[in-house]
Formats: C-alpha cells, structure tokens, sequence
C-alpha cells in the first residue's frame, strides 16, 4: 500500500476590507501596512513568505532592526513594496495586537471587541489614548490609573471598577475640558491633602476649591462658576479680584489683601473670613493714622511723590491722602480731593488755584507753595486775595496779559502807577495798596463801567475823571438811572435832597410782596427788609454802585418800643412820606410804609387817592425800594 504525502496548507494574509492576500503580487495591490505590520508582530509573515519560496525576502526582513528608525520603509523595500504616506509604528501595532488578545480574554462582548484599540490597562496607554484627539472613548481596565495628560473632551468608562487619580486637575478642570466618566472612582493628590487637614464633608466634598499656596488661590479665584475658596496654610496674598467670592481659613492663615482696599474687597462682595487680613501697606498707613475711613482706603496714602503721582493717574481715586514734608502738583485731570494728614507742602508747579478749581481739584489740610503765591503772601493775608494768587497784577504788563484772560474775571493791582486799557470787559480790577492808576485819554470811569470794568480801592491819577455821575444839580421830583433789575435799567426820582445826601424812590418797578411772611410785624425783622437788603441790594447794583449807596439810619418805632436799624435799601416811613411834594407823593399810590400801626400785625399803605390806611402785613402791595446816594457817585 502506497505512503501518502501530507500536504501543507498554505494561508492567505487578511487584510483591509477583509481580502485574503495569497500572493506576492496581490499584497502588492493591497498593502495594508497596518496589516503587514501585524503579521510581521507575530511570526506569521516571515512564514507566508516561505511558504511561497521568496526565502530571500524573508531572510532580508528577519535581519531588519525592528528598533530602527528606517524599519518601516526597509520593510516595504524587501516585499518590493512603495514607501506608505501612513505613519505606523511597530510598536503601535504590537501594543493593538496585545490589547485584542487581552479584550478577547476578558469578554465575549462582540462591540467591546470591536474597540479594542480603545483599551488602556496602565497609564502609558491611558497617556496615548488621551494624546489622540480622535478617540472619543476610552475603556479603562480595573486597578489605578493617574491623569497627567492635557485635558480633553473624553468618555472614560470603568471596567471592573478601576480608579483614577486626577493628580492636580480638580473636578472643575474635567467639568470644564468636557471629561465624563463612568463606573470609575475619582481620587487626587488634593484629595488626600485635605483629608489631613480636615473632617468636615462639606470641604471635602469640594476638596478641589481648597488652596494650599499663592498659584492656587489665584487659579481658583480666576474659575468661573467658583464662588467658594478654602485656605489651608500660614499665608497667602491676594494677586487677584473678582466679585461675590467667599475665602474662608481652615487654619485662621494670614491673608495679605496687597494693593486691594478694604473698600475693594466691600465693593466686590469679597468676604474673607476665619483669617487674618494684612498689608505691608496697610501697616504702613496704620502707624499715621487711626481714621477708619482713611484705613479703609490705605491704597490712596501717598508717603512720596512717586506713589502721589500714581494716585493721579487713576480716575477712579476721588480722595489722595498725604503724609510726608514735600509733595509736587503735576500731570493731574480729573477731581480729586487732596488731603494732607501732617499738613504737607505741595508746590503748585504751573498750576494756579483757578485752574485747580475749574478741574474740581480740592486742596485741604495742606500748605501750598508757589514763586507768585509767595510774593502775594508777603504783600496780603487776604484768603480771597491768596486764593487767587494768579489774578495778582504787579506791573503793567501783569495786568495787559490779565485783562486778555477771558477766564479772569477779578484783578488785583500792587504796586503804582498802573494804566487801565480800555476794553469791553466784565472783570473787577481791585487795588491792594490803593495803587494811582490813569484812565485812557479823553475817558471817564462811567465809559469803563458801561463797557464792564470795574475799578474798586485805588486811587485816581485825574480825581474829575473817576465821576461817573453828578446828582448834585437835579432837584426834587428829577429822574435818572442806576443800576438793573430784571436786565431793565432802574429809573429813580430825587423824593429829597441835602448836602450830603440825595433820598431817591423807585416807583417804576413792578414790585408787589407782603410786608412780612407772618401775621406779626417790625421792621427790624421783616421779611422785605430782609429781601430788599440781600437779594435785591446784590441784583440790582454792581460792586461800584453798591459803594456809592449810602447806609440809612432808621428809626423805627411801634406802640411798645423804638429800634434802630442801618438799611442799604429800604421802604419811607409815614413821616418820610408826609414831606414830600404832591407830585411825588402820587408815585407811591398802592404801596407799603414802614410805619407799624397800632393795631397788631398790622402796617401803613399809601391808598390810591392818597389816603394812609392800615392792613394786614400777609397781604401783597406794591414796594417801593428807596436809597441814599452820594452827590456825586464814582
């Protein structure tokens, strides 16, 4: 009986789209390297080679340096096959190879099977899945994994329930990369930190948001969605801000705020609490002052020009306190209040107090200093006078260049012999030592007036040149104007006259008020007196005029006492209104007098028709201002 030979079954290589290679040349049109690389893993494409007497191929790829950089392409060279633009690496193929055998020992599950590649069973291979951003799943095989790679949007799935030490990362930091997981237990380095530190669940429930040193706290300050910080440690410092936080202590540490205000932390609902808040700062300005509102608001403390001019700088600061010997005003915008706390020196540099006060800038508890202010002290104590330093003329010149401020609306003259331009105007040029001062050629102090100039305490070059007005020469019942109520000039008419003083009346001016605002009366404390001498006396006449109004003495009398009182401007008595003549007696038909009647709340009005009766001080009747002038007036 004839030996039979046994036959060797010769097997194909499966490759993509599942097609059995059987030749040389069929893998030539299909090279799937991942699958070359897999049979070359595990023995089997040496064997198929042999198989089909390519012995010299398959002794050329058995010396190949599987380490080697070229591997790859001396591989492909070998089985005559073009250079792949696919980067596989050996090992990337073997360690797939691995993880199929162990998945297929694991589990029957067909789908799991299929996402072998998806497997991690160490860290290294929890490391590369994390690294490819096109793995959306990954399953992790029991025991403990730790998480050192960069975050990503990731499902993580336990199998056999394995753990995973999120090291550094906080439960926030998954939330936020978009990191889910599955059947694993979470655990970090923090974690077992704050297991030492603390018993209390609720921290250790957020163990995440407890910070352990300066980057901590300020990562945890700058998380959204974090409105509660732990602080476990000896100090901290605040390098950040932000609103509606609350930092509590677990160990009462010291907390330095930095260049934060108490004000700062109020104003941004920050609450620090079971610690200790500090400042070097704050300790600094708490040695110079016990104020509570200046400690709430040390960071505006300035000990040296420096910081003063930082404070400048920053728009939101409404009060700068100084405390030192020297301060320089410069490069300054927006209102602030200055305020010395040992009464500092600041030098004003250019700055004139009008400027300052035009910039809402307020100096208090400070002295000032300045080359013109200076000189201005050593000539005046005037505040009003210092105050405006910069209004001060001391030659010519001073005041050309002061009279073409449009801002300038008072002047002050030191010195002699100064000459008025002759310009339209409003300002007040006041002397200080009763400077000579000369008016234009051929010009009268009523022209200056009339084109706003006003001249007040100095003493005139050509005396018949400052007469504005001469009443000397208009006699009883004669009209003339002066002063303005209501942008309308005032027509007054001479009621009598002496040597020394002209009474006039203003009868034109539709004026009509009660004589007192309660049902009770005397001059003396009358509401129209008081109207009459403070809002109209300032009205109606500018500061010249109001010098040539003369102070009236009066004597007021009622049925139980007399009083005396001194008037600017005033209303005629019944007596003062029997001496006139008829024709001016008519111009006062329907107004008060002064003249108490004897019955209770009660005064004279001039009837029309002429007769005096008596009514009632509440009720509205005409009003007559009456004043005294000079003969002549400047």
């Amino acid at each position: 009986m004839r030996q039979l030979r046994k036959r060797k079954v010769r097997f194909p290589l499966i490759v993509e789209d599942n097609i059995k290679i059987r030749t040389l040349e069929e893998l030539k049109e299909h090279p799937d390297l991942r699958a070359i690389l897999s049979y070359y893993a595990n023995g089997k494409l040496i064997t198929w080679l042999r198989d089909r007497y390519s012995y010299e191929k398959a002794d050329l790829i058995e010396e190949l340096d599987k380490d080697s950089i070229d591997f790859v392409p001396s591989l492909l060279l070998c089985l005559g096959i073009e250079s792949s633009n696919q980067k596989i690496e050996l090992s990337e193929v073997v360690l797939n190879n691995e993880k199929l055998e162990r998945v297929k020992r694991i589990t029957d599950d067909k789908r799991l099977i299929s996402e072998y590649k998806n497997f991690a069973f160490d860290d290294h291979q929890l490391a590369l899945l994390l690294e490819n951003s096109q793995t959306k799943r990954i399953y992790l095989y029991e025991g403990s994994f730790k998480m050192h790679s960069q975050l990503r949007s990731v499902n993580l799935i336990g199998i056999k329930e394995p753990c995973i030490d999120i090291c550094d990362y906080s439960f926030n930091d998954l939330r936020r990369a978009g990191v889910k997981y599955n059947n694993i237990g979470i655990t970090s380095h923090k974690l077992k930190q704050v297991l030492k530190i603390t018993n209390d669940e609720f921290i250790i429930s957020n163990f995440d948001r407890v910070a352990f040193n300066d980057d901590e706290l300020d990562k945890l300050i700058n998380t959204p969605d974090i409105n509660q910080i732990w602080l476990s440690g000896d100090s901290f410092k605040l390098k950040s801000l932000k609103p509606r936080v609350t930092i509590t202590g677990i160990n009462i540490p010291f907390v330095d705020i930095g260049t934060y205000s108490f004000n700062d932390l109020s104003t941004n609902e920050v609450t620090i609490e079971h610690a200790t808040k500090i400042s070097e700062y704050f300790i600094r300005v708490k040695n110079v002052t016990k104020d509570k509102e200046i400690l709430s608001n040390f960071e505006c403390v300035a000990f040296d020009n420096e910081r003063f001019y930082s404070l400048l700088q920053e728009k939101e600061i409404k009060k700068i306190y100084l405390f030192g010997d020297r301060f320089k005003l410069k490069g300054i915008n927006h209102p602030v209040d200055i305020i010395g706390l040992n009464s500092p020196t600041i030098e004003l540099g250019n700055y004139t107090f009008n400027e300052l006060k035009v910039k809402h800038i307020k100096l208090t508890s400070v002295y000032t200093s300045s080359n013109v202010l200076d000189r201005v002290r050593n000539i005046t104590d005037n505040e009003e006078i210092i105050e405006n330093f910069e209004n001060v003329a001391f030659d010519n010149n001073d005041l050309d260049r002061l009279v073409q401020n449009d801002k300038v609306s008072i002047i002050y003259l030191y010195g002699n012999n100064f000459k008025i331009p002759f310009v339209r105007k409003d300002v007040l040029i006041q002397g200080i030592n009763s400077p000579i001062v000369e008016l234009k050629k051929g010009k009268k102090l009523a022209e200056y007036i009339k084109n706003g100039i006003s001249l007040l305490r100095v003493t005139f070059k050509d005396s018949e040149m400052a007469y504005s007005m001469d009443l000397s020469e208009l006699s009883e019942g004669s009209s003339f104007t002066f002063g303005k109520y209501l942008n309308s000039s005032i027509e007054w008419i001479v009621a009598f006259k002496t040597n020394d003083f002209i009474l006039a009346i203003a009868p034109s001016l539709d004026i009509s008020k009660p004589l007192n605002s309660k049902d009770a009366y005397s001059w003396g404390t009358c509401s129209l007196r008081q109207w009459l001498n403070r809002y109209f006396f300032e009205k109606a006449f500018n500061s010249y005029e109001r010098l040539s109004i003369c102070n009236a003495d009066l004597h007021t009398s009622s049925y139980s006492m007399q009083s005396q009182v001194i008037d600017n401007v005033f209303i005629l008595s019944l007596a003062e209104y029997e001496k006139l003549n008829i024709k001016v007696k008519e111009r006062l038909y329907g107004s008060w007098l002064r003249t108490q009647s004897y019955l209770s709340g009660r005064a004279k009005v001039v009837g029309y028709g002429g007769l005096v009766q008596d009514f009632n001080v509440i009720s509205k009747y005409r009003v007559v201002p009456v004043i005294m002038l000079k003969p002549k007036i400047m």
